[in-house]
């Protein structure tokens, strides 16, 4: 774990360099998000890899993911939103309670399936 910062993400790892579960918080499109970050030194690789198990992943999160919503950035990412109110405290607490599981989750199922992963030389 890290040291949280002013920030509107929080990271958490995934065992391999250039790849983790990134938590985020946007207040002005009243989002929580969690997103797989894969950085452009493996993008070109391990997007792909991910890419093939998708049907997987996806059965195995119960969720549909948003796979590369910005092709052109060199950092590719998988997303999954949510909506909620920032001025409802109890909406508040139920995103934050659905990040919690979601990054639990998205962990699990993510981590595996990288550790997997064989690059090809």
């Amino acid at each position: 774990m890290q040291t949280p910062r002013p920030q509107y993400w929080f990271d958490v790892t995934l065992g391999k360099s250039n790849v983790h579960l990134s938590n985020t918080c946007n207040t002005d499109q009243n989002t929580v998000g969690i997103r797989v970050y894969i950085g452009s030194r493996i993008a070109e690789n391990m997007l792909p890899y991910l890419e093939s198990r998708k049907i997987e992943i996806e059965a195995e999160l119960g969720e549909t993911l948003t796979w590369n919503p910005n092709p052109d950035n060199r950092d590719k990412v998988i997303t999954l939103i949510k909506t909620t109110d920032f001025g409802n405290e109890r909406q508040v607490d139920d995103a934050l309670d659905w990040l919690v599981q979601k990054t639990i989750h998205f962990r699990t199922v993510f981590a595996k399936i990288i550790r997997q992963y064989q690059p090809t030389t």
